[in-house]
């Protein structure tokens, strides 16, 4: 079902006009914002709540983002269970008080932060990264995440084996590169991981040195997450994801048909008329006509957006990923509803139950 029709020649208009706006107005933010960083350095001590947790730090940490301010979700107990698993320790940085919740978190980290939700995920990244340094942990591998996705889907992921095999010293899960915009290329922020080495180049450091927070959601996009890994794109660390929109694309190019029709079959889209022109491709039998056809739509339809939202399916099915994005966007609860749909039809493997029951409840109830 798709969720809504193309913006059309006017909202691409508005769109412009309002992107040249905020970078004016962003360009005029920057000391407000220099201001507001050192305000909140200033008064760290006080403003932040730092306590040891029961585990202890070693080689591996996950510096783990949360916003709950309605309570800690079972599956996010289950994801600090998993990582500790798996032999990452984790920091948790809170940006919400965590309340009754607070000893089941302890529990489960080395320390746990509970901090004004000043910044979004990359001000706690920001603080979380402080407290690493200052107790004096000096993890071989640190893994950056927060608790944008259910993670992990299921307890035989490898992503983060993956992601430590792959020799690159900083990686994220999804690399984001759009055409051919190099210059904006990023990796999602709710998933790097980051070696030593990394972490000690200059270019780590004074990124996160001079990184100006803001509550801002516009700002932290373009500050943090495209940001960050610019900064270290340019400090010399290629691009390394484990999964990318040319790779996807690679793939769809040779790929064949029970994949093509699946990956179709579960599509979430943002506009109507891609899903009537999905429907009559599905129509098509096997063969040259139906494979030029869906890895042609597949090209278009992955243009724009999030290609990984539009065809979960066959993103996971090649990548091997075992998250799931929360946000609420109508594109992205459709996708959701596809994804438990393939569940369903034993199309892609049932999740851990804490994580269908969150997900299921996700989805409005009679489109699941």
């Amino acid at each position: 079902m798709a969720v809504k029709s193309g913006l059309g020649w006017r909202g691409k208009a508005l769109r412009e006009i309002n992107r040249l706006r905020h970078q004016v107005t962003d360009a005029l933010s920057v000391l407000p914002d220099r201001s507001a960083t050192r305000r909140h350095d200033a008064r760290f001590q006080a403003a932040v709540k730092l306590q040891k947790g029961r585990q202890v730090a070693g080689s591996r940490v996950a510096l783990v983002l949360l916003y709950q301010p309605a309570g800690i979700a079972p599956s996010t107990l289950a994801m600090l269970d998993h990582l500790l698993g798996r032999g990452y320790v984790p920091l948790v940085v809170s940006n919400a008080p965590l309340g009754g919740d607070e000893e089941a978190v302890l529990a489960r980290s080395a320390f746990v932060m509970e901090r004004p939700n000043f910044g979004y995920d990359f001000g706690g990244y920001r603080d979380g990264l402080r407290v690493l340094e200052e107790q004096g942990l000096d993890p071989e591998w640190l893994l950056i995440l927060n608790d944008s996705i259910w993670f992990p889907l299921r307890e035989d992921e490898t992503m983060i084996a993956r992601m430590e095999s792959s020799g690159s010293p900083f990686l994220g899960a999804m690399y984001e590169l759009k055409g051919n915009r190099v210059h904006r290329s990023h990796y999602e922020s709710y998933f790097f991981l980051v070696s030593r080495a990394a972490r000690r180049s200059t270019a780590f450091r004074n990124y996160w040195r001079d990184y100006l927070m803001s509550s801002t959601k516009r700002k932290v996009l373009q500050r943090g997450e495209k940001g960050f890994s610019q900064a270290m794109f340019a400090g010399g660390f290629a691009p390394s994801g484990l999964a990318s929109r040319q790779a996807f694309l690679d793939y769809a190019a040779t790929a064949d048909d029970g994949w093509l029709r699946k990956t179709l079959d579960y599509a979430a889209y943002s506009e109507d008329v891609l899903e009537q022109e999905r429907d009559a491709i599905l129509a098509l039998p096997d063969g040259d006509g139906f494979r030029d056809r869906a890895r042609n739509h597949i090209r278009r339809a992955s243009a724009g957006g999030t290609y990984h939202d539009t065809f979960h399916w066959g993103a996971a099915v090649l990548f091997g990923l075992s998250f799931m994005k929360k946000r609420n966007r109508a594109q992205t609860v459709e996708m959701r509803r596809q994804y438990l749909r393939a569940v369903a039809a034993g199309d892609l493997a049932p999740p851990l139950p804490v994580m269908l029951a969150e997900i299921r409840a996700s989805v409005p109830e009679g489109r699941a």
